[in-house]
């Protein structure tokens, strides 16, 4: 039974790559780049449909691989994301000026654990918890996630956009 579904996970492995090398390297890098902005921008309960309207918007012109792109976005996941929009508050609150607002990160993790449920809730309901966050934390949370966005989407397509040509060669 486990070599079936190891043989059927490497076909499905195979077929996948095979896909991604009739396309230009920029294919899957631009995946990456997509990606990662989406990753780092405070959408997380919204990334995925957010990342599905931007591919069927510009499919036509700047075609990118489709699950690379989601698989990118979990960067910012249940585990990680409370340090990094803490990173995100301290880097807007700084661009702004208000330096003198930035608080510790216990005291930012128990403001989010009031606006973050415990428990798993619906799609709907990890929508309207967004909105408090930002909300709560606003301007400088998103401000403050742009110039990440722009790093690491920058540093995820170069890095694939190089890695994939060098294996081509």
């Amino acid at each position: 039974m486990v070599e079936v579904l190891t043989l059927r996970l490497r076909q499905k492995y195979n077929a996948f790559k095979a896909r991604l090398r009739a396309h230009p390297p920029e294919y899957a890098a631009r995946a990456v780049g997509i990606g990662l902005f989406l990753a780092f921008t405070p959408t997380i309960a919204v990334q995925i449909p957010i990342l599905i309207g931007i591919w069927l918007a510009i499919k036509r012109w700047f075609d990118f691989s489709l699950p690379i792109a989601i698989s990118c976005t979990f960067v910012t996941n249940v585990f990680t994301f409370a340090p990094i929009y803490y990173g995100f508050l301290v880097t807007g609150r700084f661009l702004l000026g208000r330096t003198d607002e930035i608080r510790s990160f216990d005291f930012f993790r128990s403001r989010l654990s009031n606006t973050v449920p415990d428990q798993s809730p619906m799609p709907s309901d990890l929508f309207a918890n967004m909105i408090l966050m930002l909300e709560e934390f606003g301007l400088p949370l998103f401000l403050g996630s742009i110039p990440w966005a722009m790093l690491f989407s920058t540093l995820g397509y170069l890095f694939v956009w190089r890695l994939v040509r060098r294996r081509r060669e």
